[in-house]
């Protein structure tokens, strides 16, 4: 099992009046967008590079965990 500081995760957050991507375990916002919409569509393109993206709710609970997608060999 993953230990959760070796797993890539991408949290989309309330940051004021605005929605934020921020890598686990960084000290700053990757990016910041008006809509949470927008942040989540953005969040999203991530997973694609291995982190799994955790959508908060305004009050900062979690709403969503997505798993990065993982390219399966037959």
């Amino acid at each position: 099992m993953n230990d959760i500081k070796e797993k890539k995760i991408a949290h989309v957050i309330k940051r004021g009046k605005r929605w934020a991507i921020v890598k686990h375990n960084a000290g700053r916002a990757s990016k910041i967008y008006e809509l949470k919409e927008e942040a989540i569509k953005n969040a999203r393109k991530l997973k694609k590079t291995g982190h799994d993206v955790v959508i908060h709710k305004w009050d900062g609970t979690v709403e969503k965990w997505e798993n990065a997608v993982t390219a399966c060999s037959n």
